[in-house]
């Protein structure tokens, strides 16, 4: 049990990390994240828990699976990358 909520940890931490280091706002990273999800596309909602305390109650960690497809949708993407 430890070890799961030490690994949602590092996700959910690593998640932050990539959305704070693209310079998006939250909107904008959660588009961006939920391209390529088709159905299993991200609420608001959902998206917040990510962020959330882990002892809030909001709170759900981010499987593996979406961390890794977070670090693609956010690979070399900043806020700057914008059309001129």
């Amino acid at each position: 049990m430890c070890r799961m909520n030490s690994e949602a940890n590092f996700n959910n931490e690593r998640l932050k990390e990539l959305v704070r280091a693209s310079g998006h706002s939250t909107a904008v990273a959660l588009t961006l994240f939920n391209r390529g999800l088709g159905g299993g596309a991200h609420s608001m909602d959902s998206w917040n828990g990510y962020f959330a305390r882990p002892d809030a109650k909001e709170f759900h960690a981010i499987s593996d699976d979406l961390l890794r497809h977070a670090e693609i949708a956010f690979a070399g993407r900043t806020s700057s990358d914008r059309p001129t």
